[in-house]
């Protein structure tokens, strides 16, 4: 996973990862690879382990079934929230966000 995160820090002009906040629902790839280049990451539960995490449980439950997940996957992000969306976004502020600008990157080199 280090090449496309190489090509965004270059991009954005960012040398220093621990300024980054990646935010994925998988811990095979967006947890392990935000993990892998030194950044920390939230997990969106409501993602796809959604099933596997959220099935027939209280929070307890979910909390233990999330704490397995993360050992088993050898990745442990610093914060896991239920979903992720604009809408989220615009919920919990209040206000409508600035809309959001979209890079095109190129495609890392060998790819």
């Amino acid at each position: 996973y280090r090449p496309i995160y190489d090509t965004c820090f270059a991009t954005l002009g960012l040398s220093d990862p621990r300024r980054i906040l990646a935010i994925g629902d998988s811990l095979r790839t967006d947890i392990a690879g935000a993990d892998g280049v030194g950044m920390d990451a939230v997990l969106v539960i409501g993602g796809i382990h959604g099933d596997e995490l959220k099935a027939g449980g209280d929070s307890a439950a979910v909390e233990t079934r999330l704490a397995e997940a993360c050992t088993r996957a050898g990745h442990i992000p610093i914060a896991a929230i239920p979903a992720f969306s604009y809408q989220s976004i615009v919920a919990a502020s209040g206000e409508r966000p600035e809309p959001f600008s979209v890079t095109t990157l190129p495609a890392p080199a060998g790819a």
